[in-house]
């Protein structure tokens, strides 16, 4: 299975994001994070084996729902996405 967090609505301090994850056999992770109510799209691709990332705080924004993808990309060509949802507080 391949999971991640933060996910499942939850609420998370935007001074101190933290995306992490469980991709066995993946090589590269790419993290998206967009939200329809702020600018921009955070689009990043990291080696499977970092045990997490952090969000850089000036990219999120108070009071808003984040949609995050994660895909996961192996080495046979395969990729296996996950999606989810977090907040900002107010």
């Amino acid at each position: 299975p391949f999971d991640f967090t933060p996910s499942d609505g939850v609420t998370v301090d935007p001074l101190n994001t933290v995306i992490t994850w469980n991709a066995p056999d993946a090589e590269l992770i790419e993290i998206i994070l967009e939200s329809e109510d702020a600018e921009g799209t955070f689009d990043v691709i990291v080696s499977a084996s970092l045990p997490g990332l952090t969000v850089p705080p000036q990219f999120l924004e108070e009071g808003v729902e984040y949609k995050i993808e994660l895909l996961a990309y192996h080495e046979n060509g395969n990729r296996t996405i996950v999606e989810s949802s977090f907040f900002t507080p107010s």
